[in-house]
């Protein structure tokens, strides 16, 4: 697993760090995004869309699980900061 975290589907399953790799780490994500500049305001609303509501519920996060796939939600300050 490239992740930092064991993936709990595969928990015997070791990550490349504990693999011998201490510096790989490879993840997937998708996300949102707005031109430099937009206003805070815009961006605020742009998170609270139905899509952050959705990840939020356990169905849905049944069916990312059940696929492999964890879903996780990032405040705009974290993701401009990367």
């Amino acid at each position: 697993m490239t992740a930092a975290k064991r993936n709990p589907t595969f928990p015997d399953v070791p990550t490349m760090a504990e693999a011998g790799i201490p510096d790989m780490e490879i993840s997937l994500w998708t996300g949102i995004v707005a031109p430099a500049g937009t206003p805070p305001e815009i961006v605020s609303a742009a998170a609270q869309t139905p899509s952050a509501e959705t990840l939020g519920a356990a169905d849905v996060r049944t069916a990312l699980e059940s696929d492999r796939r964890r879903a996780a939600q990032h405040d705009a300050g974290r993701i401009s900061a990367t």
